[in-house]
């Protein structure tokens, strides 16, 4: 029985250069996004604000983490 695809390990070279491409243009465009509205946030309430929305983030990511289901690996 073979894993299910994830869709990357099914494109062609030339594809998977362009969805990585996309990928990283978007984790950057959000990135900077992101940095403004925390700047915003520290220009309006203070550097205590943007820690406290960090921790916050960084607990929500955790624990989303922890939902996640396994994905089995193919064996070679």
């Amino acid at each position: 029985m073979t894993a299910p695809s994830l869709g990357l390990s099914c494109a062609s070279k030339a594809e998977q250069r362009t969805f990585t491409s996309v990928a990283n243009v978007t984790i950057g465009m959000v990135a900077i996004v992101f940095g403004l509205l925390l700047g915003a946030l520290a220009s309006l309430k203070g550097i205590t604000w943007v820690i406290l929305a960090l921790m916050v983030l960084n607990i929500v990511a955790a624990v989303y983490t922890l939902r996640l289901r396994n994905i089995p690996t193919r064996s070679a």
